[in-house]
């Protein structure tokens, strides 16, 4: 099923990138807080168009209330969804906890501050929703049907972004190319 892999991609695509809209508290545990974020995400960005889903999670990530995200904000989130992932139970297959820690494994590779300054276009030291999504050409559709539309995601400066590595971080997310429908000629 086509939207299947689409969804799939979609989730590890909301788990790296929505993942800046973790709520935090002091009550409750980081990791606690992490996959509660994760459980909202995929039940309202599954369907929601990707903006409006932007725009509903943002405000979790953003604790000064700013409109922006600073480095801090993104230190902060880095160590909650390391603690998440540490909580997940190792033996079940769980994509979110295997995206997630990819993606930490990214960013300490690449090095947080320079992956921030990457999506930093202006050089204010904080990042708006615009600035965090340029890669994407949002529209009506949800998470899902952007990431499996090659013209939707710039996958390449996606992936530029976030260093050499940045380059297998893309082709893991990206989708793959649609199989031609005709068969090859018979020799």
């Amino acid at each position: 099923m086509v939207i299947g892999r689409h969804a799939i991609r979609a989730g590890r695509l909301l788990a790296m990138l929505l993942a800046v809209a973790a709520p935090w508290t002091a009550a409750n545990a980081a990791g606690d807080d992490f996959g509660r974020f994760l459980d909202v995400a995929k039940g309202y960005c599954v369907t929601a168009p990707a903006r409006s889903c932007v725009n509903r999670l943002w405000p979790f990530a953003d604790r000064n209330r700013d409109g922006a995200l600073d480095l801090g904000e993104v230190q902060a989130l880095e160590k909650d969804a390391g603690a998440w992932a540490q909580t997940v139970d190792r033996k079940r297959n769980d994509p979110e906890r295997d995206t997630t820690l990819v993606v930490l494994m990214v960013l300490k590779q690449t090095g947080l501050p320079k992956v921030f300054d990457s999506f930093d276009a202006d050089r204010d030291g904080t990042l708006t929703p615009a600035e965090l999504f340029a890669d994407f050409r949002f529209d009506k559709r949800p998470f899902a049907a952007l990431a499996g539309d090659p013209s939707a995601v710039d996958w390449a400066s996606f992936g530029n972004r976030f260093g050499p590595i940045g380059t297998l971080l893309a082709s893991l997310l990206r989708p793959a190319p649609r199989r031609s429908q005709t068969a090859p000629p018979q020799h």
